[in-house]
C-alpha cells in the first residue's frame, strides 16, 4: 500500500473522530431515547409523543458524520487525476455514503439505546467499515497499484 493510500485512511479516520468527539454537539444528546424521556419528565410533556424523535436525531448524526469522514475520499475523486469525471466521483460516493449512513445509525443506536455495545466496540466497528470503504473504493478510483 502506497503512502498515498495511507494518508487518505488516516485523513478519512481523523474526520471521523473529530467530528464523533468534537462536532456533534448537541446530536450526542439528541439520538438518546432516554434523553428526551428526561425532557419530557422536566417540562411535564407526553413522552409518547416524542417517543421516536430520537430517531431522526440519530439519523441526522450518521448522515452528518458519513458525509464528514469521507470528504478525504471524495476531494480525492474529484481532484486527482485517477477519476476523469465528477459523474464516476459521485456514482461511487453516493453508496459510501449510504454504506456508513446506516453502519453509523445502527451501530450508534446499538450503543446510545439498546446498550449491547460499549464506546470501544463503538469506534471499533465505526473503524473497521470505514476502513472496507476506503479499500473497497480504491480500485474503482484507480488507486489500487
Amino acid at each position: 500500500m502506497t503512502s498515498y493510500k495511507i494518508a487518505i485512511i488516516l485523513l478519512t479516520l481523523l474526520m471521523h473522530f473529530i467530528y464523533d468527539f468534537h462536532i456533534q454537539g448537541i446530536l450526542a444528546e439528541m439520538k438518546q431515547k432516554s434523553w428526551w424521556s428526561n425532557e419530557c419528565n422536566k417540562y411535564h410533556a407526553p413522552f409518547f409523543k416524542y417517543r421516536n424523535d430520537y430517531k431522526i436525531a440519530l439519523i441526522v448524526h450518521s448522515v452528518e458524520c458519513a458525509l464528514f469522514t469521507m470528504l478525504p475520499l471524495i476531494v480525492d475523486m474529484l481532484i486527482s487525476e485517477h477519476t476523469g469525471h465528477l459523474q464516476d466521483a459521485w456514482i461511487l460516493f453516493l453508496p459510501c455514503v449510504l454504506l456508513l449512513t446506516v453502519s453509523h445509525y445502527l451501530i450508534d443506536d446499538k450503543k446510545a439505546n439498546e446498550l449491547k455495545i460499549n464506546l470501544v466496540q463503538d469506534q471499533l466497528y465505526h473503524i473497521t467499515f470505514i476502513l472496507i470503504i476506503c479499500l473497497g473504493s480504491f480500485p474503482v478510483i484507480g488507486l489500487w497499484w
